[in-house]
């Protein structure tokens, strides 16, 4: 905490660490002496992949708050070091984004939402079972799978950002697992969508709110700006679904799935030239 005191500590702790950058980071979990942070590896990966030129440290400083805090504070003719690197959330869509250098933001809402693009979940599952080398079937099965979800989870989706708003919340982002329909390890993935419209009724009722006016949030948005956690839980199940339909191996995990997801990620950016999301990146990555 020492370094972060003053803009001083700030250069010095890059220094210290014998790295270009420090990128502070959300996330962050302590296990064994350890404080680990899948946007951590997240954002290394994607700097490595991008810009091989760079030596950074991320640092995980847990909640998107705690980073707001350190982005409106951040000169970067000061501490010209530093980056702070946020999920997006609904930041776009409520005009609460913080346009500064040194600050940058996921592509979607999430880096979840980013690693398990659409256009790359059959290449994952290909790096996650090697064994299985013919992808038309998951491709076909991805595309009809995501179709579902978007047309099952829009709306609620459009209802959350009304209560973002207006200060309700809609979605939980603390358990996700209960809007998808239950069922055993490898059963076909699917949104709860009456777990969905009891939280969105329920938020829509008791004391009167404010009128929410000129959302614009459209179904094509989604699931690049699904609810992080949501949208990764069920690409976990998509994961689990194929691996259960195609291999006889253990069982996957959602710690192996998102570190595969992310190392997946930074090759997809590599093969596919000229996608949205790569040039994205490339954009904002040139500005650190």
């Amino acid at each position: 905490m020492a370094f972060e005191r003053t803009a001083l500590g700030q250069q010095n702790r890059s220094l210290f660490l014998g790295v270009e950058k420090i990128i502070y980071v959300e996330g962050g979990r302590s296990d064994k002496g350890f404080t680990e942070s899948f946007d951590g590896m997240f954002w290394k990966k994607i700097v490595a992949e991008r810009r091989p030129d760079l030596r950074v440290r991320a640092i995980p400083k847990g909640s998107k708050n705690i980073l707001v805090e350190l982005a409106q504070s951040l000169d970067r003719n000061v501490t010209p070091d530093v980056v702070i690197a946020m999920d997006r959330d609904y930041d776009e869509l409520t005009g609460s984004s913080i346009d500064k250098p040194g600050v940058i933001y996921t592509f979607g809402y999430s880096f979840e939402n980013d690693v398990f693009h659409p256009d790359n979940l059959a290449n994952l599952f290909s790096d996650l079972c090697p064994l299985c080398d013919d992808t038309t079937e998951i491709q076909r099965d991805v595309h009809e799978l995501m179709n579902e979800y978007v047309t099952d989870a829009w709306w609620a989706h459009f209802a959350d950002v009304c209560g973002q708003v207006v200060g309700r919340g809609v979605i939980s982002r603390n358990q996700p697992q209960r809007y998808l329909v239950s069922g055993n390890y490898g059963s076909r993935p699917k949104i709860a969508k009456a777990s969905l419209a009891i939280d969105v009724y329920r938020a829509n009722t008791g004391r009167a709110r404010p009128a929410v006016r000129g959302v614009q949030l459209k179904k094509e948005m989604i699931p690049r700006l699904s609810v992080g956690h949501l949208y990764a839980a069920f690409c976990f199940r998509l994961m689990a679904f194929f691996h259960n339909k195609h291999s006889n191996t253990a069982k996957l995990t959602k710690d192996s799935v998102t570190s595969s997801a992310i190392q997946s990620f930074a090759s997809f950016l590599r093969r596919d030239g000229s996608s949205a999301i790569k040039e994205y990146y490339d954009e904002i990555l040139a500005t650190i």
